[in-house]
């Protein structure tokens, strides 16, 4: 794999050395590791292990910081293209977090090292990526308490480290303690409580007496020497303190060291060392001695402890665990080889970077191919059952199965989606529909005109906000033959403006919708460097081949003509029953002047009354309720066809039935133009224009040339949407 590792700074502290030893396994492994950081003391470490180094202010926040480091983080992802990027840190995250919507970026892991501040205003900008590693259980609790997390996309793995060959350790006469951590502010306490206990320990001992080293560096340590000097000097001379600064490695301190009393990641690597640990918090809280009575609660909270031990915490329990370990060789030698054996068996940096390595496996697998469709799917309506049909059948082709694909519907579609194999998902189920995007790496809005306002605004917003939240949670987002407009309200142009000005790939089925997103959202995508708008086709009129029609309707009906219709969306009922009088009038005025029986025919389940109702005013036979290929198969039969719904439009051009169309919405008017369909304004329908668009409609050749284009156009939006789901 190609990793690519950001992280704030690699200078001295528990998640830098985690970083180094972590991208040293990696690339023994055979991985190819860059980390990019501001730099610092361990950098010669990393190159030395074989992994390369950019330098970016990625711990920086000011604008001009975060400026450079997202150019270079896009940049390392266009030279390097890595599979993963795996962020430690806030500020790294939160530059991911910025380009997760550029096309190609690729899935992110984020590691949680400690407990970030979940308040306003850095709680809600924190991004968690794709994935999200705790270095400890507690701390993926925490995680999914204060920041709502699910736990299914934690994985908990501890800290890693070097395990050393086991050597003797070199005798001295005095009692060796060494401590390390940050000297600022909020450790300066521990170190001084730490001291104190040794120096009275140390009055009381025979021998050589004790010796603390402290290792770190930070904005407390002058004022830290000169106190714990104060404290050691009336200790007299069995007590001596000495401070090392800052080590880039810790492991000469350690080998002569007798004692380790911290906390974490260092306490780790004094374990696999093999000494004997004191956990102590920089807060000053402690945990007692890692031992086989306290291993698995020091283990669940990362070797920090919590302070709330039933015999003590804090100097009480600190002071009763040094007298334990300096009075007795023999028990430092037997905890210190505890100690060992609790960092071989899970802390062992080459079985962590291996089950890291596999997190990464997981979520490129969970991210490729995984595609989500939102559309208005599940409801029974012909049209867009078509549309669904397609539109799996292209990702089918495309490598993508259908176990990897997600649908939303109602809740009273999910039998039908879960027949093609998809998972449905609930369209109000806002949760679960979260979750999904988690892993999803396309999100199409496909099917229809779902951007537009004139059967619902909610469902404009609804749509909208899909996409919004596609791209909230990483997705690349797509339209495939979708339709724009109408919009009649300012607000809906605005809407349908901001999806349109940043999906990534835009596929529009007429030469309408393309000059309405044009005018929209033209210009915007050019300054975002998008590409521009395609015009491709709707998903049910790609079919050059003639559907055969079925005898049983030829046996049933005779030479006959379909009539597909819907309520108008119109809120007068008075107009909308002019409107099926006079449908019914024209129709039984078509069937006097051709001969043709008119078969009326419900397309969804709205239009199974007025079907009946249109029947019986026209002298025709009601077929029932379609299926997509039940209808394609009755209109193959048909001699010409009525069609107030557009796809009972589109299916007649796919089995090259001519129709007329009655234009109750500019996508019918925008398809008819386009197939040669004669089209009639429903406020000027009656016997007469009828009967004379009958006369005007499109020869089988003709229609053959626009099926074929149509299919042209599609396969091209098709091809589009597979370079995104698996570039």
């Amino acid at each position: 794999m190609r990793i690519l590792i950001c992280t704030a700074r690699m200078g001295i502290g528990g998640a830098e050395s985690h970083v180094l030893t972590l991208s040293a396994e990696l690339v023994r492994a055979g991985h190819s590791v860059t980390v990019a950081s501001s730099g610092g003391l361990l950098v010669p470490r990393l190159e030395a292990a074989g992994a390369r180094q950019m330098l970016l202010p990625l711990d920086r926040k000011d604008p001009v910081s975060v400026a450079a480091s997202l150019r270079g983080i896009l940049d390392a992802v266009g030279r390097e293209r890595p599979d993963i990027i795996h962020a430690h840190g806030r500020i790294p995250a939160f530059i991911c977090r910025l380009l997760k919507d550029r096309r190609d970026f690729p899935p992110v892991v984020t590691t949680a090292h400690g407990f970030w501040d979940p308040m306003p205003p850095k709680g809600p900008l924190t991004y968690w990526g794709d994935r999200v590693i705790s270095v400890s259980p507690a701390l993926g609790e925490w995680l999914c308490e204060k920041y709502r997390l699910d736990p299914g996309r934690i994985t908990v793995i501890g800290n890693g480290v070097e395990i050393p060959p086991a050597s003797d350790r070199a005798a001295s006469c005095r009692v060796r303690v060494c401590a390390a951590c940050r000297l600022d502010p909020d450790n300066s306490g521990a170190v001084v409580m730490l001291a104190k206990e040794l120096a009275s320990l140390s009055v009381t001992m025979t021998g050589g007496g004790i010796r603390l080293t402290v290792a770190g560096e930070g904005s407390d340590r002058k004022r830290l020497e000169k106190e714990v000097k104060i404290i050691a000097e009336g200790a007299g001379p069995g007590f001596g303190v000495s401070f090392t600064g800052a080590l880039a490695d810790l492991s000469g301190l350690l080998a002569e060291s007798d004692i380790f009393v911290g906390a974490s990641r260092s306490a780790l690597e004094a374990a696999a060392a093999g000494l004997p640990v004191v956990t102590l918090s920089g807060g000053g809280k402690c945990g007692g001695i890692l031992s086989p009575e306290t291993s698995d609660e020091l283990e669940r909270t990362n070797l920090i402890p919590s302070g709330d031990k039933p015999e003590g915490s804090g100097s009480e329990l600190l002071r009763s665990s040094l007298a334990l370990l300096t009075g007795d060789k023999d028990l430092r030698a037997e905890l210190g080889a505890y100690a060992r054996s609790f960092a071989e068996k899970g802390h062992d940096i080459r079985s962590v970077a291996a089950e890291t390595a596999c997190v990464y496996r997981e979520v490129i697998s969970e991210k490729k191919g995984r595609v989500m469709l939102c559309g208005y799917f599940g409801a029974r309506n012909a049209g867009d059952d078509a549309t669904l049909d397609h539109s799996l059948e292209e990702l089918r082709e495309a490598g993508v199965p259908a176990g990897k694909i997600s649908v939303i519907c109602p809740k009273k579609g999910f039998s039908d989606i879960e027949k093609t194999g998809c998972r449905p998902v609930g369209r109000l189920d806002i949760r679960r529909i979260r979750e999904e995007l988690k892993k999803t790496r396309l999100f199409i809005l496909c099917g229809g005109s779902l951007l537009q306002d004139l059967t619902s605004r909610r469902s404009l917003l609804y749509y909208t906000s899909m996409q919004r939240a596609a791209k909230k949670s990483g997705c690349l987002t797509a339209i495939t033959g979708g339709g724009i407009g109408p919009l009649g309200k300012k607000n809906s142009e605005k809407a349908a403006a901001a999806v349109l000005a940043s999906v990534t790939h835009a596929g529009l089925r007429d030469r309408s919708s393309l000059a309405v997103a044009e005018r929209l959202a033209g210009e915007a995508r050019r300054r975002s460097g998008l590409p521009g708008f395609a015009l491709s086709a709707d998903a049910a009129a790609v079919s050059g081949s003639v559907t055969e029609p079925r005898e049983d309707f030829g046996e049933k009906y005779g030479d006959y003509f379909v009539i597909a219709a819907r309520d108008l969306p119109s809120p007068r009922r008075s107009e909308r029953r002019r409107f099926l009088a006079a449908l019914a009038a024209a129709s039984a005025a078509l069937r006097a002047g051709t001969g043709l029986r008119p078969v009326t025919a419900a397309m969804a389940p709205e239009d199974e009354e007025i079907s009946r109702k249109l029947a019986a005013g026209c002298g025709g036979e009601y077929a029932g309720r379609m299926t997509p290929e039940e209808m394609k198969a009755l209109l193959a039969g048909a001699s010409l066809s009525v069609c107030v719904r557009l796809h009972a439009a589109v299916f007649s051009l796919s089995v090259l039935t001519p129709a007329v169309a009655v234009v109750y919405d500019p996508k019918v008017a925008a398809f008819a133009e386009e197939a040669g369909f004669p089209a009639l304004d429903p406020g000027e329908l009656s016997e007469s224009s009828l009967l004379s668009a009958a006369g005007r409609l499109p020869a089988e050749e003709k229609m053959r040339e626009t099926s074929e284009r149509l299919a042209a156009r599609r396969r091209s939006d098709s091809d589009a949407v597979a370079r995104l789901v698996d570039p």
